[in-house]
């Protein structure tokens, strides 16, 4: 059965509504179909139908004609695994995981922490610059490079050769705040 619906004229305006059938919808589509029909972006996809854990992501991408991995061939090096963007998040998982480990084991060892101030004391000078050293670097990188992030999170310094000169700049800036912090 159709259902009512008031025309769009101006006879509802001043209170004389006439209702008319409004027109049957159209009949479904058989399934088999529904995929040929369905396009995105100008293409007819024949993944478009299907539900996204049905779709193996590679056959599509051969299918379509799309490289591997075009992040390793359109970017160069210094953008990418030897960029800082990806120390970023390596010197975060290291830093977390000091974290944790030295608070487990500050919590069972069975060592006062007087103990273990007196044993940093009694190394050479040399081992205490290079502990110093191995934790100050990952902490000023993070720091530093966090503020190049923070800064891309609001759109600025997103040109290449902005994001070349920065993560320069960045690894100059680690070396000097490591070094200062290593020799206090």
């Amino acid at each position: 059965m159709a259902s009512l619906r008031p025309p769009p004229s101006s006879s509802a305006q001043h209170g004389n509504t006439v209702l008319v059938p409004s027109p049957p919808p159209p009949p479904p589509l058989p399934s088999s179909h529904a995929s040929c029909l369905t396009s995105r972006g100008g293409v007819l996809d024949p993944d478009a139908a299907k539900p996204t854990l049905d779709i193996d992501p590679y056959a599509k991408s051969e299918r379509l004609g799309r490289p591997m991995s075009p992040h390793l061939t359109i970017a160069h090096p210094s953008m990418t695994f030897a960029g800082a963007s990806i120390w970023q998040r390596f010197t975060g998982c290291g830093l977390t995981g000091l974290f944790y480990f030295g608070s487990i084991w500050y919590g069972v060892a069975p060592y006062s922490p007087l103990e273990v101030v007196a044993f940093a004391h009694s190394m050479p000078s040399a081992v205490i610059f290079a502990g110093k050293a191995i934790l100050a670097g990952p902490i000023v990188f993070h720091s530093v490079n966090g503020v190049r992030h923070l800064f891309w999170d609001t759109a600025t310094g997103l040109r290449v050769k902005t994001v070349d000169n920065t993560g320069t700049l960045i690894f100059g800036v680690t070396v000097v705040g490591t070094v200062a912090l290593a020799m206090q």
